[in-house]
C-alpha cells in the first residue's frame, strides 16, 4: 500500500531530471507529464551550489537560462525566441548550498507560433552562464520528457483500423 502511494504522488509531481556539472546541480521539473493540447506546460529551473565556498556566474546579456523543446529529435521551439534581454552583463552569485528557482510557463506554440500536435516531447534546460560551469544541450544537459494529449488521459497507441468486406 506504501509503494502504491508513493508511485502516484511521484508520477503526479511531473517528470524532473538533474544534472551536475563540478559543484553545480541544475534541477529541471514540469508540474505534469501529460498535458491537454494548449494547456500551459509549467517548467521549474532549480540551480544548487553544492560547494563549500560560494560561486559566481556570469552572463552576457540578461538571459539567465533557456529552454528547447524537441519532438522525435526535432526542433520544436526555444522558449527565449522572441523575448527582450537587458544587453549587459549579468551575474548570479550562490553561497555554498544556496539554491535560485526560476519559474516559467510554456504556451505549447512552436517557432511559428503555432499549437504544437499531439504527441511527444522533450524539454532541455539550457544555462548559458561564462566564468563557471555551463549547462547546455546535450549528455550534460537535463531533459525530461512529456506529452501533449487531446484528452485528459494519457496518449492511447493508435490500432490499426481494420475494415471487414463481406464476400458473396
Amino acid at each position: 500500500m506504501v509503494l502504491v502511494s508513493l508511485l502516484t504522488s511521484t508520477a503526479m509531481a511531473g517528470p524532473a531530471r538533474s544534472t551536475q556539472t563540478g559543484a553545480v546541480q541544475v534541477d529541471l521539473r514540469l508540474n505534469k507529464a501529460i498535458y491537454g493540447l494548449g494547456e500551459p506546460v509549467e517548467i521549474t529551473l532549480t540551480l544548487v551550489n553544492r560547494a563549500s565556498e560560494g560561486i559566481t556566474f556570469q552572463f552576457n546579456t540578461g538571459q539567465m537560462y533557456d529552454f528547447i523543446v524537441l519532438s522525435e529529435d526535432r526542433f520544436v521551439c526555444q522558449w527565449s525566441h522572441g523575448r527582450a534581454f537587458t544587453q549587459a552583463l549579468t551575474t548570479l552569485a550562490l553561497k555554498p548550498n544556496e539554491s535560485k528557482v526560476f519559474r516559467e510557463q510554456w504556451d505549447q506554440r512552436d517557432a511559428k507560433g503555432q499549437q504544437v500536435p499531439v504527441g511527444e516531447y522533450e524539454m532541455i534546460a539550457v544555462f548559458p552562464a561564462r566564468g563557471g560551469p555551463s549547462v547546455r544541450p546535450g549528455p550534460d544537459g537535463p531533459r525530461v520528457r512529456f506529452s501533449v494529449s487531446s484528452g485528459s488521459g494519457p496518449l492511447k497507441p493508435q490500432l490499426p483500423s481494420v475494415s471487414s468486406r463481406s464476400t458473396t
